[in-house]
């Protein structure tokens, strides 16, 4: 498992538990796609930062 900030440092990110997260390394698998929010703010295609507007 590798540690990951849920807001990026470069975006103001904090060290706080609170924005730090451990996902499985199967969770970085090239074919995922992750949208977050209902109308998605953030979208990452495997390890990829995608313009979600």
């Amino acid at each position: 498992m590798t540690c990951h900030h849920v807001v990026f440092r470069a975006h103001q990110g904090r060290e706080e538990l609170e924005n730090l997260t451990s996902p499985y390394e199967f969770c970085r698998a090239p074919e995922l796609r992750w949208e977050l929010g209902r109308d998605p703010i953030l979208v990452v295609e495997g390890r990829e930062l995608r313009d979600a507007r």
